[in-house]
C-alpha cells in the first residue's frame, strides 16, 4: 500500500510539478531549470525502481547542465513515453487507481 502511494504521489503531483518546470525552462532558454527540474523527476524514479525513466531524466539533467537544449528538447520526448510505459506498468500491477489514471494531466 505504501508503494502504491508512493507512485500515485509521483505521477499525480511531482512529476506534473517538475515537467511543467522543465517545459517552462525550455520555452524560457533556461538550461539550470531544465536541469533542477529534470533532477526533480530522477530521484523518486529512482526511489520507485523506474529505472528508465531515471536514466531519461538523469540524461535530461546533463543536458540542462551541459546547456544543450536541444538535446533536452529530444529527450524530454522520450521521457513523456517512458512515464506513459512507467503509469502502464503500474496500473497493470495494480498500484495506480483508475482516478489517478484517467484524471492525471501533465501536458
Amino acid at each position: 500500500e505504501l508503494l502504491a502511494e508512493a507512485v500515485e504521489l509521483f505521477i499525480s503531483h511531482d512529476y506534473p510539478r517538475h515537467f511543467k518546470t522543465i517545459k517552462g525552462a525550455l520555452k524560457n532558454g533556461d538550461p539550470d531549470e531544465v536541469a533542477s527540474g529534470a533532477h526533480g523527476i530522477k530521484g523518486p524514479a529512482a526511489s520507485l525502481g523506474a529505472t528508465a525513466l531515471q536514466a531519461l531524466a538523469a540524461r535530461l539533467e546533463a543536458a540542462g547542465k551541459e546547456n544543450d537544449l536541444s538535446a533536452a528538447n529530444e529527450t524530454l520526448a522520450f521521457l513523456e513515453t517512458e512515464l506513459e510505459l512507467f503509469k502502464n506498468v503500474s496500473r497493470q500491477s495494480g498500484l495506480l487507481t483508475e482516478e489517478i489514471n484517467n484524471g492525471s494531466n501533465i501536458k
